[in-house]
């Protein structure tokens, strides 16, 4: 394991001006199961928003990240509940732990979420750790990315079940998540950022157009 970098300069953008994109994500063997996200910083406030769209473009979840000189922790968390059905719910989760991202961190750390859902509280815990920088292909380009291991880790608090997802993560300099791979009960899978839109441009897409 590399001593880590400042990494601040790869996760997602940050200027000064607050800025909002639409980053497109597929998994590469199912290009038409796509994931958005709508992603905004709020210089006046320090706020890195993501909200994420299914490929029906309805809203599955929220995070508000507060950026320090640190790193970047959470302080509201929101899922959507069935989004698709009429007994769609909005589900506000309970923050218990908040390290997002440390731009200068070695050790493991989490942020953990209890969420009220229709099969009871349910607690997620994801963990992140630097491994260090290197060089992946994406889009044609060769890129140097900061990697990052973790696991997502759910449970059902009133049926005591758990189940856990291991990852990988890389961010480019620049640009911000370009690659996840993730494995659940021994199957990889990778999600690869196709596209950065503007907000007009995802609006448009939305639409049909």
């Amino acid at each position: 394991m590399q001593a880590q970098e400042d990494v601040k300069d790869y996760y997602f953008p940050m200027p000064d001006e607050e800025y909002t994109k639409v980053y497109m994500y597929a998994f590469p063997d199912e290009p038409d199961f796509v994931l958005y996200w709508r992603i905004t910083y709020k210089p006046e406030t320090s706020e890195l928003i993501t909200k994420g769209f299914n490929h029906m473009f309805l809203p599955v979840d929220e995070m508000v990240e507060k950026i320090t000189s640190e790193g970047s922790t959470l302080t509201v968390y929101t899922e959507w509940e069935d989004p698709a059905l009429p007994t769609q719910r909005i589900l506000k989760g309970e923050i218990k732990e908040a390290d997002v991202l440390k731009w200068n961190s070695n050790s493991e750390y989490q942020y953990v979420v209890v969420t009220p859902s229709k099969y009871g509280p349910l607690e997620l815990t994801r963990t992140r750790q630097y491994i260090g920088l290197e060089s992946v292909e994406w889009n044609n380009k060769t890129l140097e990315v900061a990697k990052f291991k973790g696991t997502y880790r759910f449970k059902l608090e009133d049926e005591n079940r758990t189940y856990t997802m291991s990852q990988y993560t890389y961010y480019a300099k620049g640009v911000g998540m370009i690659r996840n791979q993730r494995t659940i009960q021994g199957e990889t899978r990778t999600l690869e950022l196709v596209k950065v839109m503007s907000l007009e441009e995802f609006k448009a897409l939305e639409a049909g157009e």
